[in-house]
């Protein structure tokens, strides 16, 4: 038997299993099946709402107004995503895996990527690949409760992880980072400095053993630009993981200008006008310390 002629015998079935499953599918209500299925992958870390759902051969699932609340631990961080398109990558089926792309359209942007998780047994291993560009920060209310202060700029980038998404220092993976016309708060108190703006901020990372280490970390901006390298050990709860970095500040026109800041920089900045810093402390509360220690 020639190989064309075994291809074509063994797609017939599978196009008619695709066939009864859209069939199938089309006399299901979506908008309750796929949020219980959902929460029952999850073991009940997503719980979803959905308006609206529907069916398109050979099998693209559309949710419209999709309500998504995920357990974390301290708090739960929720949003409202008002269109996911799912196409599922059946072939994936016959390796024991539940894989589909997915695109997402948000007020802040758009999200594309690839999410695969086991059929059976505990979500070990779990696939989740994420790629946008000109993504707005500030209109993601998760993402300012996740870090536990105030950011906005365009994000772009791409991040891949696999492994228990529960419990990310069980992650490997990594990923580039970007954002660009943005600022950060500082949570520090000092006047002028509550938040720092930025021009850039670039950062490539390595997730493995529960460790994030950080290959590129460089930020161009008014106020200071810099360069870092380091360490963050991961913890369960994300605002709670430990830096250990270091690198160099340069101090830009505005900071100098100012009477007391300028004062306090030209004090701590060595020949060049650059300060050396060591980062400590927690995602929630670094502390930024003179020197590289």
């Amino acid at each position: 038997m020639s190989r064309k002629r075994l291809l074509l015998i063994l797609s017939v079935p599978i196009y008619g299993v695709l066939v009864f499953f859209f069939l199938t599918a089309l006399r299901m209500p979506l908008d309750i099946v796929i949020p219980r299925a959902v929460h029952s992958l999850s073991k009940g870390l997503v719980t979803m709402r959905v308006r609206d759902a529907g069916i398109t051969f050979p099998g693209k699932v559309t949710l419209e107004d999709a309500g998504i609340r995920i357990r974390a631990k301290g708090s739960d961080i929720c949003s409202v995503i008002p269109r996911i398109l799912l196409d599922p990558e059946y072939g994936k089926l016959l390796t024991g895996r539940l894989s589909s792309l997915f695109f997402v359209d948000m007020p802040a942007g758009s999200l594309e990527g690839r999410m695969g998780f086991p059929l059976a047994g505990p979500l070990r291993d779990v696939l989740l690949s994420i790629h946008t560009e000109g993504f707005q920060l500030e209109r993601m209310p998760p993402i300012q409760q996740a870090l536990k202060r105030g950011i906005r700029g365009d994000f772009s980038g791409h991040v891949n992880l696999r492994g228990n998404l529960k419990d990310v220092t069980q992650c490997r993976g990594d990923g580039v980072l970007v954002i660009s016309d943005g600022s950060i708060g500082t949570r520090m108190g000092l006047p002028g400095l509550e938040e720092i703006p930025f021009r850039r901020l670039e950062l490539s990372y390595l997730l493995k053993d529960g460790e994030v280490d950080l290959e590129k970390a460089e930020m161009e901006g008014d106020l200071f630009s810099g360069s870092f390298q380091g360490k963050i050990m991961l913890e369960k709860t994300i605002s709670r993981s430990r830096l250990s970095m270091k690198g160099i500040l340069v101090p830009g026109e505005e900071i100098r200008a100012n009477a007391i800041l300028g004062q306090l920089i030209g004090k701590a900045a060595e020949k060049g006008g650059s300060i050396p810093v060591s980062v400590r402390g927690t995602l929630k509360a670094p502390r930024i310390v003179r020197g590289k220690s």
